[in-house]
Order: structure tokens, then C-alpha cells, then sequence
């Protein structure tokens, strides 16, 4: 009888000791780090994609024209869905990232989602031949997905917001967004140049659609579809040229957008975000 109560006791220790060291999903409390951590990382650029619209569209699609939107945004969502209770239902079959298998690289990863980034632009009116998606179409494509989740017992909801010179964001805005929420969050970057003479205005010459996934020590995480990651900083201007206007600035991570078009004569400024969230 009392070894039986000593195995007893040894098992109980086990399975507590078990217990204790499962990870418990980090959740956003603190300004140290919170990300949707199922978020897959796809490429716009890569060659398992092409084909795929090709075969789809019926277009004459050789390579990446610019399709960063579409990318993007089934990026952020497959992050949402892939995190989310499967008692919520997506619907637009985003309920199948779910069951996506783990891929380890870029590649065979932005295969898995190129039926999907395929179905994400045209939904946005992306424009797969000359490049390009207009930003009005991406918010309402997801808008309209938030109005097809059912999601009973859960919070769920959209909102679109221009970071114009009257509302400039800082690091703090998106922290509180995510503490609250926890969203898939879709950011339109642009790129701006200053005008022929110095008192001109910046004037906007190209931009970029990302993913916000989350913040690290007290910066915005970037999911970049140009198939990397890396930390940013909100920095509100104060200067006459781009007063009050946020600009994005690279802090640590991989060489992407923001790192790439950030000069002294360029600079990368916050133009906008869509988000979307279900939480209990």
C-alpha cells in the first residue's frame, strides 16, 4: 500500500511539473511583446506565384507587377483566422488556413496561399497585369469580410483610419490597438520626395501595402510582403516640410521597405491602416 501511494505521488509530480512548463500563449498586456504568432511570412515576389495568377486570372503574368495588397492582407489574415477559436467562421474560405501545413520556406509557404492571395485581389480589384490596388478597394474587401464572420460570444469588428497631418500615430496608438484588440492590422506606407525648391511640399511618389504584427520592446513589428520581417518607429515631424505627418523608421530586422526607401532625400511616411479583430 505504500509504494502504491509513492508511484501515486511520483505520477502527480510528473504531470504537474508537465503542467508548468507548457507555454501559455502571450497575451498583450505590457508594451514588451505581443504578435499574432501564426502569421505566416509569403512572398509577392516569389516565383511560385506568377503561375498561379497566371493560371487563374487567364492574364499574362510573368512575375510580380505589384501585387503587395493582396499579399499582404491574406498574410494578416491567416494570422487572425489561424489564432482564432474554430467556433468563429470566417467564411470566404479563410476557415481552410486553419488546416494549412506547416512550410518552412518562403516559397512552398506562398504556394500554400496563392489560390487565396489570388481570391484577396480580386475581391480589391488588384490589378494583376499593370500592378497596383487602390486603397479605398482594399478597406471595403476588408470590411466586407467582417461582416461575413460569425462569430456568437465574440467581439468583432472593422475600422479604417488616414494617418493625414491632422492625426499623426505614434508607437503608443498601435500598442493600445492591440492591447484592446488584437487585430490583423493592414498599413498603406508611402514613399514621399521633397518639391524642385525647398519651400515646395513633400510630394508622394510611390507606397507600399504591409502588415503591423504586433510590437517588440516597445516598437511596431512589420510583416512585409516582400517576404521579410523587422521592427519599426512612429516618429512624428516637427519640421515645416512634413509637419506633423508620421514617418516610419526602421529600428532592427531584415532589409525591407521602410530600410530600403529611407534616405535623405526620400522618406517613408504612415498614409493609413485597416483593421480587423475578433476576440472574446
Amino acid at each position: 500500500m505504500k509504494t502504491k501511494n509513492i508511484i501515486l505521488l511520483i505520477l502527480v509530480l510528473l504531470l504537474s511539473s508537465c503542467k508548468k512548463e507548457k507555454p501559455k500563449p502571450k497575451d498583450c498586456t505590457d508594451n514588451t511583446f505581443c504578435v499574432l504568432s501564426k502569421m505566416p511570412l509569403i512572398s509577392q515576389g516569389s516565383t511560385a506565384l506568377p503561375g498561379i495568377i497566371r493560371k487563374l486570372s487567364g492574364k499574362s503574368v510573368y512575375m510580380d507587377t505589384g501585387w503587395c495588397a493582396p499579399t499582404s492582407v491574406a498574410m494578416g489574415m491567416a494570422g487572425l483566422v489561424r489564432e482564432t477559436s474554430n467556433r468563429v467562421k470566417f467564411n470566404n474560405k479563410f476557415d481552410q488556413f486553419r488546416n494549412f501545413s506547416k512550410k518552412y520556406t518562403i516559397y512552398t509557404r506562398t504556394k500554400q496561399y496563392g489560390p487565396s492571395i489570388y481570391k484577396v485581389g480580386e475581391d480589391m480589384g488588384t490589378m494583376w497585369e499593370e500592378g497596383g490596388t487602390y486603397s479605398h478597394l482594399k478597406s471595403r474587401a476588408i470590411g466586407g469580410y467582417e461582416s461575413k464572420i460569425v462569430a456568437k460570444g465574440y467581439t468583432k469588428g472593422f475600422k479604417s483610419m488616414s494617418v493625414g497631418k491632422w492625426s499623426p500615430t505614434t508607437n503608443q496608438d498601435i500598442i493600445d490597438i492591440f492591447q484592446q484588440r488584437k487585430p490583423f492590422m493592414a498599413v498603406s506606407f508611402g514613399t514621399y520626395k521633397p518639391g524642385e525648391k525647398s519651400k515646395d511640399p513633400w510630394k508622394r511618389e510611390g507606397g507600399h501595402a504591409l502588415v503591423i504584427n504586433g510590437y517588440e520592446d516597445g516598437y511596431i513589428k512589420i510583416y512585409d510582403p516582400w517576404g521579410k520581417i523587422y521592427n519599426v518607429n512612429l516618429v512624428k515631424r516637427t519640421d515645416r516640410a512634413l509637419k506633423n505627418r508620421t514617418e516610419v523608421r526602421h529600428v532592427s530586422g531584415s532589409r525591407g521597405f521602410v530600410n530600403s526607401y529611407s534616405g535623405r532625400k526620400t522618406k517613408v511616411m504612415f498614409d493609413g491602416y485597416d483593421y480587423l479583430y475578433v476576440h472574446k
